[in-house]
Protein backbone atom coordinates (compact mmCIF):
# COMPACT_ATOMS: atom_id res chain seq x y z
CA UNK A 1 0.00 0.00 0.00
CA UNK A 2 3.22 2.46 0.00
CA UNK A 3 3.85 2.13 3.80
CA UNK A 4 7.26 1.31 4.36
CA UNK A 5 8.14 1.39 7.68
CA UNK A 6 11.32 0.58 8.73
CA UNK A 7 12.37 -2.38 10.96
CA UNK A 8 13.42 -0.44 14.28
CA UNK A 9 10.31 2.19 14.13
CA UNK A 10 8.33 -0.97 14.07
CA UNK A 11 9.90 -2.49 16.85
CA UNK A 12 9.34 0.59 18.42
CA UNK A 13 5.48 1.46 17.23
CA UNK A 14 3.83 -1.56 16.95
CA UNK A 15 3.96 -2.60 20.15
CA UNK A 16 2.18 0.91 20.89
CA UNK A 17 -0.19 0.14 18.28
CA UNK A 18 -1.33 -2.97 20.15
CA UNK A 19 -1.97 -1.52 23.15
CA UNK A 20 -4.29 1.28 21.40
CA UNK A 21 -6.36 -1.56 19.71
CA UNK A 22 -7.03 -3.24 22.78
CA UNK A 23 -8.73 -0.43 24.49
CA UNK A 24 -12.83 -1.29 24.85
CA UNK A 25 -13.76 1.99 22.70
CA UNK A 26 -14.11 0.42 18.73
CA UNK A 27 -15.06 -3.38 17.97
CA UNK A 28 -11.88 -5.02 16.91
CA UNK A 29 -10.10 -1.65 17.11
CA UNK A 30 -11.05 -0.03 14.20
CA UNK A 31 -11.19 3.55 14.13
CA UNK A 32 -8.58 3.67 17.21
CA UNK A 33 -5.96 1.78 15.04
CA UNK A 34 -6.57 3.84 12.27
CA UNK A 35 -6.48 7.18 14.01
CA UNK A 36 -3.18 6.17 16.06
CA UNK A 37 -1.67 4.86 12.71
CA UNK A 38 -2.45 7.94 10.70
CA UNK A 39 -0.63 9.99 13.43
CA UNK A 40 2.54 7.89 13.89
CA UNK A 41 2.75 6.71 10.32
CA UNK A 42 2.29 9.25 8.04
CA UNK A 43 5.80 9.77 7.58
CA UNK A 44 6.34 6.37 5.84
CA UNK A 45 3.80 6.75 3.50
CA UNK A 46 5.04 7.52 -0.19
CA UNK A 47 1.72 9.37 -1.12
CA UNK A 48 1.97 13.04 -2.77
CA UNK A 49 -0.56 14.13 -0.79
CA UNK A 50 -1.17 14.26 2.94
CA UNK A 51 -4.69 12.80 1.67
CA UNK A 52 -3.04 10.35 -0.33
CA UNK A 53 -0.98 9.35 2.40
CA UNK A 54 -3.89 8.81 5.05
CA UNK A 55 -5.63 6.80 2.35
CA UNK A 56 -2.27 4.34 2.21
CA UNK A 57 -2.03 3.62 6.22
CA UNK A 58 -5.46 3.66 6.00
CA UNK A 59 -5.92 0.73 3.35
CA UNK A 60 -2.94 -0.75 5.04
CA UNK A 61 -4.29 -1.17 8.76
CA UNK A 62 -7.68 -2.27 7.56
CA UNK A 63 -6.46 -4.82 5.62
CA UNK A 64 -4.32 -6.00 8.23
CA UNK A 65 -7.46 -5.91 10.80
CA UNK A 66 -9.46 -7.67 8.37
CA UNK A 67 -7.02 -10.54 6.86
CA UNK A 68 -6.54 -10.86 10.68
CA UNK A 69 -10.11 -11.02 11.47
CA UNK A 70 -10.43 -13.78 8.89
CA UNK A 71 -7.88 -15.89 9.85
CA UNK A 72 -8.49 -15.88 13.41
CA UNK A 73 -12.26 -17.45 12.35
CA UNK A 74 -11.12 -19.44 9.95
CA UNK A 75 -8.04 -20.81 12.84
CA UNK A 76 -11.34 -21.01 15.27
CA UNK A 77 -13.74 -23.17 13.24
CA UNK A 78 -10.81 -25.63 12.96
CA UNK A 79 -10.09 -25.83 16.25
CA UNK A 80 -14.04 -25.80 17.54
CA UNK A 81 -13.86 -29.06 15.08
CA UNK A 82 -10.78 -30.99 17.40
CA UNK A 83 -12.15 -29.33 20.85
CA UNK A 84 -16.35 -30.38 20.41
CA UNK A 85 -15.85 -34.29 20.94
CA UNK A 86 -13.00 -33.55 24.07
CA UNK A 87 -15.99 -31.21 25.22
CA UNK A 88 -18.60 -34.15 24.71
CA UNK A 89 -16.87 -37.05 26.71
Amino acid sequence: FGVHLPWLDAAAYIPMLMLVVQLPITPQGCGTRDAFAAVMFVGYASGATEAEKLAQISAATLSWGVGLTLALAVLGLVLLRFALPRIAR
